[in-house]
């Protein structure tokens, strides 16, 4: 529940509270797929 004096975040505060956490695997990418990806 949150408390009444708390106030939303802003926009700058969501920026720099956010975390990403992310497992990669060790699998390359062929060529073809990494040039898809830069195209788009």
């Amino acid at each position: 529940m949150a408390h009444p004096q708390e106030r939303p975040l802003s926009a700058l505060d969501a920026i720099f509270v956010r975390r990403s956490v992310r497992s990669y695997t060790s699998e390359k990418l062929d060529k073809p797929t990494i040039r898809a990806l830069l195209d788009r």
